[in-house]
């Protein structure tokens, strides 16, 4: 990395990274949700991108933009193919282009500041408390206030609000911070967040096994890079005991549920989920089923991909509720049709999925899979190898990565500005293990004082 960056310069690199946090989730809609800041990084992109050509070549960064530009093209390519609108292009435009824009403008300020991610996660953190008032995320208004401006009373009562809220609060400081925040702290907090999902909403589940797997990773690693690295030579079987912990806490979760010791809601969940087997892939498909319907559909077109926002013509969704859903499910499913059909309307229906790497493969075929799935293999290589190359990023990798993982199989790529830091700091750090970007010399002397600190 170039060291020579002036304390101007990584301030004004700190600067924009919180601009760019504060106006991440608060959102305007211009036929499609964008947030504020994003529509100034992607003008910036292109032209940061001809400017630093020669950084981004030498610090390793090229393949990961030009994988970015192929799933962009591919977009393109499926929905033309499948004669989808338009509209839908460019709203899968949408969804493809950050992988571009995002790699560049973070890359151009974190090597000028490469502390600097501490500011970007504090301005995201201030955005999710904006956005209560004004500028609401889609999803919110959609779900929670059924699309009214005047959100903020409807949106806070929502299920998972606080967790959301909280947990960008609460983990600031070892995000942030990691080195300097008492490591009882970065210990105790995520399972604080895991009690408290788990108590307070139906959906907090993996939430909570997110947060109970962040804290394992910090007890084992600590702050000093010899026990990180220790870690990495154990990774394996620390794969094995956290898969024999899962299914442990996968008895756990189904005697509470048949015991009536969960929250209300959560009960109805489990005796919904649990009618048909309480298996964990049972469940898994029960609370989880856009993802296995997407799948199902991206089996049929899986080099050309259905097209961005692919309408359901196939059935995929009432084929999959015939064969793994429950009877109460399926009737819910024919009420709906029969409504729309008795007030005059056609029924059009969107394979639906939830998921990065499903929804990427079904919209815009093996190349949305495979940007994905090499993403997740890049997160498994930094456990197993990486984990001590930026030890200051420890709270936001090493402690984010169980959340990242299942993110990627089971959430939508909605909040591009949690998924997309993560994924370029990842990129960053790898190059740093490859000697390809140099830490900066405050932050390895920080490093080797906690390292041999009594």
């Amino acid at each position: 990395m170039d060291i020579g960056y002036s304390t101007r310069e990584k301030r004004r690199a700190g600067l924009w990274l919180l601009l760019i946090g504060m106006f991440s989730v608060t959102q305007i809609r211009v036929g499609f949700s964008i947030g504020i800041s994003e529509i100034f990084v992607y003008i910036a992109a292109p032209f940061l991108f001809l400017k630093n050509y020669a950084i981004l070549k030498r610090h390793g960064m090229l393949p990961y933009i030009y994988m970015g530009m192929a799933v962009s093209f591919a977009c393109v390519v499926s929905g033309l193919y499948n004669r989808s609108s338009v509209f839908f292009i460019f709203k899968g435009l949408a969804s493809t282009y950050p992988l571009f824009a995002f790699v560049v403008v973070l890359h151009h300020l974190l090597i000028r500041n490469m502390n600097g991610h501490r500011w970007l996660y504090l301005g995201t953190a201030l955005s999710f408390i904006i956005n209560i008032f004004i500028f609401q995320t889609s999803y919110e208004l959609d779900t929670y206030a059924q699309g009214s401006s005047h959100a903020a009373e409807a949106i806070m009562s929502g299920p998972i609000f606080w967790i959301g809220r909280l947990t960008g609060l609460l983990s600031l400081p070892y995000k942030g911070w990691f080195l300097q925040t008492p490591l009882l702290y970065s210990v105790l907090m995520p399972v604080a967040i895991a009690v408290f999902s788990m108590g307070t909403s139906e959906s907090g589940r993996a939430a909570a096994l997110a947060a109970l797997g962040s804290a394992f990773i910090v007890i084992f690693c600590g702050k000093s890079q010899s026990k990180m690295r220790r870690f990495c030579r154990n990774f394996w079987v620390i794969v094995c005991i956290g898969l024999v912990a899962l299914f442990c806490l996968t008895a756990v979760y189904k005697f509470a549920g048949s015991h009536g010791m969960l929250n209300e809601k959560a009960t109805a969940k489990f005796e919904k989920q649990t009618r048909g087997g309480g298996s964990m892939l049972r469940i898994l498909m029960a609370g989880r089923s856009e993802f296995f319907i997407g799948v199902m559909a991206a089996l049929d077109k899986p080099v050309i991909g259905h097209g961005p926002w692919a309408i359901d013509d196939g059935h995929y969704q009432e084929e999959f509720l015939t064969k793994y859903g429950d009877e109460d499910d399926y009737r819910f499913f024919l009420g709906a049709r029969q409504h729309l059909a008795r007030e005059g309307l056609s029924y059009v229906n969107y394979i639906p999925t939830h998921s990065h790497i499903g929804s990427f493969w079904l919209w815009f075929g093996v190349v949305g899979l495979m940007y994905w799935a090499y993403i997740v293999y890049m997160l498994i290589r930094f456990l197993h190898r990486e984990i001590a190359a930026v030890p200051q990023w420890f709270g936001v990798l090493a402690m984010g990565a169980p959340s990242l993982l299942w993110a990627l199989f089971f959430s939508g790529f909605g909040y591009r500005i949690v998924t997309m830091p993560f994924v370029v700091m990842l990129m960053v750090a790898h190059n740093v293990y490859k000697g390809r970007i140099q830490l900066p010399y405050d932050m390895v002397e920080e490093a080797y004082r906690y390292e041999h600190r009594r």
